[in-house]
């Protein structure tokens, strides 16, 4: 794999934008930043991470197929848009560094990456000289957070749709300002996407849940509308209007849900004051009734065929 372009500048909050410059590719700033762009590929095959996100507008879409497949010109124009953007959703509370873009090939794949490596000690005379050009990326890649531990980076290749983007953001329940500087819409990893889903049951159909959950490793992984359709031919009476909900309110996740893997184990959860029960969700829902008492408070039954094992730790 080579870098056929590459740029950078120092974002944080506050910061005057300025115009990005294409940089020299040094044998040692190259090693680095591919090892950066192999990880985001390594972590995008593992079987935790969430499916690549999609872009929001059509104008982000193009501004990374500039960034891809554009000219030198389109190609630094994008960076100062990307870079603007960042700047702009950074508060004082987000750490500075620096905003890395390139475009590379791999053989016959072209791939184009932004990346935001955190300074990991900064100081203001680091600060300022990367911020006046002084400083060369060769000289602070020691200073950079190491490939593998990459907080912020966008990958787009030839080998993906046009509209989807792999986005990492380590930082996946917290602060989302970085893909939404990028444009993109991310998607939930397995587990989380079988959690929204088993809360959308919950909450638009408590009924439904104890057949739906007992139906579901019955039914193939996929998107939510075959999952959810193929779900409603193992449970009578699930009707077209149920099943049109629950694919809405998937949708309309903070993360919307575009893949369920009927596969995956989901713990489900009950907190009463300060004792907490949890298990498998499947036998949680067989087993565990919520009850409210007629006097006031509820009532949580435990129904085992085995007699209970008590321990104290």
């Amino acid at each position: 794999m080579d870098i056929k372009l590459m740029t950078y500048s120092l974002v944080a909050h506050d910061r005057a934008h300025r115009d990005a410059q294409l940089q020299e590719i040094e044998g040692k700033v190259m090693n680095f930043l591919l090892e950066h762009v192999e990880h985001i590929q390594n972590v995008s095959k593992h079987p935790d991470s969430a499916p690549p996100g999609k872009f929001f507008d059509p104008e982000s879409r193009e501004i990374f197929q500039a960034l891809h497949a554009g000219s030198s010109d389109d190609f630094l124009a994008s960076v100062g848009t990307l870079t603007k953007r960042l700047i702009s959703r950074m508060t004082k509370a987000t750490k500075p560094g620096l905003l890395v873009s390139l475009r590379a090939q791999n053989g016959a794949e072209r791939l184009a990456a932004v990346l935001k490596l955190e300074i990991l000690e900064p100081t203001g005379a680091t600060l300022q000289q990367l911020g006046s050009g002084e400083l060369r990326l060769s000289a602070v890649t020691d200073m950079l957070e190491k490939p593998g531990d990459l907080q912020k980076g966008v990958l787009v290749t030839s080998a993906l749709p046009a509209d989807e983007a792999i986005c990492i953001d380590r930082l996946y329940r917290g602060a989302r300002y970085f893909p939404s500087a990028m444009g993109i819409r991310m998607h939930p990893r397995p587990k989380e996407a079988a959690s929204t889903f088993y809360e959308a049951m919950q909450n638009c159909a408590p009924q439904w849940v104890e057949p739906l959950v007992a139906a579901l490793p019955k039914v193939r992984p996929g998107p939510p509308q075959q999952v959810i359709t193929e779900l409603a031919q193992h449970v009578s009476g699930m009707e077209a209007h149920l099943q049109a909900e629950l694919i809405d309110r998937l949708e309309r996740a903070p993360r919307p849900v575009t893949y369920l893997d009927t596969t995956r184990p989901v713990t489900r959860i009950i907190e009463a004051g300060e004792i907490t029960v949890k298990g498998p969700a499947g036998v949680m829902y067989q087993t565990v009734k919520i009850t409210k008492k007629p006097d006031g408070g509820w009532q949580i039954l435990i129904d085992s065929p085995e007699e209970p094992e008590i321990s104290h730790r």
